[in-house]
């Protein structure tokens, strides 16, 4: 692909995965409005991929740091605010729903405690003893 032109910015996204491993790659970046933390999908080989802007330079830093030319670059950014709401609404859901079912448990154990107190003052004992224990 050519080397891109006439921007002034350059977004430095980390991209990769733990089996092939992470790194920064550089990305012209046309909007000045975008900043670092925001989500963005862009040209080349990661094209297609919602990824964070990990921090914007100058394109003269990035000269200085890069042996390559700039060749791909961001599209635009792409907002993930309801998206990233519904996942975490979904974890939290599954939490409750875990937590309820170990109240559940509990309670469903007092209860049958209580029962089996209410017809055996044998138990009835035994449980106001393990009770006044604090286990």
């Amino acid at each position: 692909m050519a080397k891109l032109e006439g921007y002034n910015l350059v977004a430095v996204i980390e991209n990769g995965n733990d089996f092939s491993g992470r790194k920064d790659y550089h990305y012209a970046l046309y909007d000045e409005t975008i900043k670092a933390g925001d989500t963005v999908i862009v040209t080349g080989a990661s094209s297609g991929e919602i990824l964070t802007v990990k921090k914007v330079i100058s394109a003269e830093a990035a000269k200085n740091i890069m042996s390559k030319n700039i060749t791909a670059e961001v599209i635009g950014c792409v907002e993930t605010h309801d998206y990233r709401m519904r996942v975490e609404n979904r974890k939290r859901a599954e939490q409750i729903k875990k937590n309820l079912s170990t109240k559940k448990k509990e309670i469903e154990a007092r209860k049958d405690d209580d029962y089996y107190a209410d017809i055996d003052a044998e138990y009835a004992v035994m449980l106001k003893e393990l009770r006044s224990l604090n286990v």
